[in-house]
């Protein structure tokens, strides 16, 4: 399945699409159409200021919208310094980091598809989370004008940036896909610029 954006203005637009405190930001021209695949994979990435120098260790593709990393301090022989190690899940829908070294540590979560990523600081001896439910925002901006956000209630659909012919303001709706089919009956929802 995909998430279909749709630019039906004469103008470039940017998309701006967020999950929790995760969003990106996609162009597209004028009149024109891209698709992003979706799947629950993210990677995290951490970086941390040591008596050694600047290091970044970065997780393996996890897959699935619950995780915990913990980020421990390795002191040994041919060992690195940083590293993220799994945790015990006790949350749904959330990425928690757990900073158990004496530093503070700046942490990089990026979703795979589509591209979204956050970054979050991490004090010494605490934690911090990643919001990965399933709750999707989707904003417009064009010609220096950006319209409210939009919620969507699946990311499996066709989101459109518009010009009213009538008022001549630029609107933005969705409309969800089923069966890799957008719905006939469906309106969508439509949000409109002041």
């Amino acid at each position: 399945m995909e998430l279909l954006l749709v630019n039906k203005t004469a103008l470039h637009v940017q998309f701006r699409l967020t999950q929790g405190n995760l969003s990106g930001t996609f162009v597209l021209g004028e009149r024109s159409r891209f698709g992003l695949e979706l799947r629950d994979e993210y990677c995290v990435t951490a970086v941390a200021r040591l008596p050694e120098g600047l290091y970044e260790t970065v997780s393996p593709v996890l897959n699935g919208r619950s995780h915990h990393l913990v980020m421990l301090r390795r002191d040994g022989e041919g060992q690195p310094p940083l590293v993220l190690s799994p945790g015990r899940v006790t949350e749904l829908d959330v990425l928690r980091c757990e900073n158990t070294t004496a530093r503070p540590v700046h942490v990089r979560a990026e979703r795979l598809y589509p591209k979204l990523d956050g970054m979050l600081g991490v004090e010494s001896r605490r934690s911090a989370v990643f919001d990965l439910s399933p709750r999707y925002e989707a904003q417009v901006l064009v010609n220096g004008i950006t319209t409210a956000p939009l919620a969507l209630e699946t990311l499996h659909s066709r989101v459109e940036v518009y010009v009213d012919n009538k008022t001549g303001k630029v609107g933005l709706c969705a409309k969800p896909f089923q069966n890799n089919k957008p719905l006939g009956s469906t309106q969508g929802t439509k949000v409109k610029q002041p």
